[in-house]
């Protein structure tokens, strides 16, 4: 390959390795959405925290960012549990029914979305490598 040609090739690289970048990550994404629906801890009995599981791919400039989380409301409470707090209304209690308990105990966390990132992060760096590699084949 002769200077020229290099060069061109090389002024090409960003794009491209965007374009790839977001293939290779929105692909990943799929499969952590997929993961963090299989595997939660939690007794989901509405679905509506499952269904909520999402990911979305990020490119700022040259920032890739892989988002994943949940939209349902009560989402970062199962994520995080809760410290002891006043409840100022009924809650249900399973074979009682409602009743005003005043102070809740808490409830400890039931993470689904840490977990499902640490399953994936080594993928992740891995899968990076691949693409940049087959770039810099492409450039030689």
């Amino acid at each position: 390959m002769k200077g020229r040609d290099f060069l061109i090739r090389l002024r090409g690289f960003p794009e491209e390795l965007k374009g790839r970048m977001k293939v290779m990550l929105s692909a990943i994404s799929e499969e952590m959405v997929a993961y963090a629906k299989a595997n939660h801890p939690y007794h989901d009995r509405s679905s509506e925290l499952t269904r909520s599981i999402y990911a979305r791919v990020k490119v700022d400039g040259g920032r890739f960012s892989l988002i994943l989380g949940a939209s349902a409301p009560y989402a970062s409470f199962i994520e995080f549990g809760t410290a002891p707090h006043f409840v100022g209304s009924a809650v249900f209690l399973k074979g009682i029914g409602f009743r005003y308990i005043g102070l809740h105990p808490g409830t400890p966390p039931s993470p689904f979305l840490r977990p499902t990132v640490e399953a994936f992060r080594g993928r992740v760096r891995e899968e990076t490598k691949k693409v940049l590699i087959r770039i810099m084949e492409g450039i030689k």
